[in-house]
């Protein structure tokens, strides 16, 4: 058997990971009756259908590929438990969207409001200094060690 299948709308997956089996090609207001319903196979063709474009809008706002990441999995967590809100007559993605730009606003709003002090500037201050830093998870992880080497206490919001 081969290690990749392909699906009928060109999706590539390792058949090692998760597949998605669908008898027939639901469209996209009878796949959000569905997620309405409960169903979580139709909330991943929802999510197939517009990740990548919701990315790269996040992408836009936030400049960021970690924080794009996290606002477009939060905006698809948001539009998921909204959705009996959504009317499904109507098409999904401009509501979709709307919401989504919201929280990148609000992600705008609250890293302006921060400062950004890069770790090599934030041991100049001091041993015993208290900094409101906004790192990355995958910066965090990386600066651990040498955060606690210095002895500098890092309040990560």
């Amino acid at each position: 058997m081969s290690e990749q299948r392909a699906l009928k709308r060109g999706f590539v997956l390792e058949a090692t990971k998760v597949e998605m089996k669908v008898d027939k090609l639901l469209s996209e207001a009878e796949a959000l009756e569905r997620v309405k319903k409960g169903d979580r196979k139709a909330c991943q063709i929802i999510v197939v259908k517009y990740m990548k474009r919701a990315y790269y809008i996040c992408l836009s706002f936030a400049h960021n590929s970690e924080d794009a990441l996290d606002i477009s999995q939060e905006a698809f967590i948001r539009a998921f438990r909204k959705i009996n809100r959504f009317d499904t007559k109507k098409p999904f993605f401009p509501w979709f969207y709307r919401l989504m730009r919201n929280l990148c606003l609000d992600y705008l709003k609250r890293s302006s409001q921060r400062a950004e002090i890069p770790l090599e500037e934030a041991e100049s201050l001091g041993a015993n200094a208290i900094i409101n830093v906004r790192f990355t998870t995958s910066m965090i992880m990386q600066s651990a060690s040498e955060i606690l080497a210095y002895g500098t206490a890092v309040v990560v919001e």
